[in-house]
């Protein structure tokens, strides 16, 4: 077998010292024991832009503590203006799992995804990121695969490359065909309920959970560093698979109490 490819890891690096990881995990923690979703909100916001990518994993870790996260969700669904936020920011996504962004600023969004929640599996087309993100598995497992921009005998594959537009205003997400690309799987992972990791917006990945296969994760996503992203098919995007499907508030209510009950069930 001949291979040509880079060695992709997800791991983050935390150019912070003891003292001051201590400091951030305390700050969170104050911010959801005393209410105050607003000021948490620029303290992420601050911490991202001052410490880049190297601070994602590590304040959100903080924040998938079952006690935290679910402190945070009482509050998102208490307050009727955050709610609304969450509301115009969450949709259902083609994929095959609800997508709700908790938290929004300049240099971040929050979000949960709840995978198999629906009877599409999330198989997804291989994509990469417009920034870097962390990710925490909350429960069940995720399965992914990344992929390479080269050539390996044996194990590549020509697919439809496309260039997938951020603004989904009109209700539509857009791509856009750039031609045919090779790729091929370099590696295959499967990330258990706990596990957290960091993934660079150049990495190419899709999430191959089987059908009603059930998994939850919060993800906290950095500064974008573009306006679009890659995108990689097997065959032409149709227009009905680019529709966003946002919730009504009993609907998004019904799903925020159900993630509730399933990280932590002691007290919902």
């Amino acid at each position: 077998m001949i291979c040509r490819h880079r060695n992709g890891e997800m791991s983050g690096m935390i150019n912070m010292n003891k003292t001051a990881q201590k400091q951030l995990q305390a700050e969170i923690a104050n911010f959801l024991l005393s209410k105050r979703v607003e000021l948490l909100t620029e303290y992420i916001d601050f911490m991202i832009g001052r410490y880049g990518s190297e601070v994602l994993i590590l304040i959100n870790s903080v924040l998938a503590e079952p006690y935290l996260l679910n402190l945070l969700i009482q509050q998102v669904r208490g307050k009727e203006n955050v709610f609304r936020a969450v509301m115009k920011g969450s949709y259902h996504h083609e994929n095959g799992f609800h997508k709700i962004v908790l938290l929004s600023g300049s240099n971040f969004k929050l979000r949960l995804h709840h995978f198999g929640a629906v009877e599409k599996a999330p198989m997804e087309n291989i994509h990469n990121h417009r920034w870097s993100f962390a990710s925490t598995i909350l429960s069940g497992e995720l399965k992914m695969e990344l992929f390479q921009r080269e050539y390996c005998q044996g194990r590549s594959e020509e697919l439809y490359h496309f260039v997938y537009g951020s603004d989904k205003s009109s209700g539509v997400y857009s791509t856009e065909l750039m031609g045919m690309e090779i790729l091929y799987k370099s590696q295959s992972k499967k990330i258990s309920a706990g596990q957290s990791y960091l993934m660079l917006p150049e990495e190419l990945h899709r999430i191959t959970n089987l059908p009603g296969q059930e998994s939850m994760t919060l993800i906290l996503t950095g500064k974008p560093l573009s306006k679009n992203c890659d995108l990689y098919a097997k065959r032409p995007i149709l227009d009905d698979e680019k529709q966003i499907v946002n919730y009504t508030g009993e609907r998004l209510g019904e799903i925020l109490k159900n993630i509730q009950e399933t990280i932590y069930p002691h007290l919902n």
